[in-house]
């Protein structure tokens, strides 16, 4: 669901939108500076699936990409702008989704 502003009525309205997310990527993906540390693409893929809410049984960093578009993709969504706002401002530490234990499969 999308959240659009409709100027005719002044007001905003909720709509279903098809959204596609066209990723060029050279596949040298192999870590991410989060929560003040570098995480590698593996820790990355534990994390998507915990804050992505799903499973994800693929390999190589291709996917870890295409997941941390859909979680930095918020714009007109409000609840994935909600929930990328807890994980940036809340949340300290790669860890804190596995209540401070190592990142593992699910």
């Amino acid at each position: 669901d999308v959240w659009e502003f409709q100027s005719s009525i002044g007001k905003f309205v909720k709509s279903k939108k098809n959204v596609v997310i066209r990723i060029s990527h050279n596949g040298d993906f192999d870590a991410l500076y989060i929560y003040g540390q570098l995480s590698t693409v593996n820790e990355i893929g534990l994390w998507l699936e915990r804050v992505l809410h799903c499973d994800n049984s693929t390999k190589g960093d291709s996917p870890k990409v295409a997941g941390c578009m859909d979680l930095f993709r918020v714009q007109g969504r409000w609840a994935a702008a909600a929930r990328l706002a807890f994980i940036r401002c809340i949340l300290g530490s790669i860890t804190e989704v596995t209540g401070g234990t190592t990142l593992s499969k699910a």
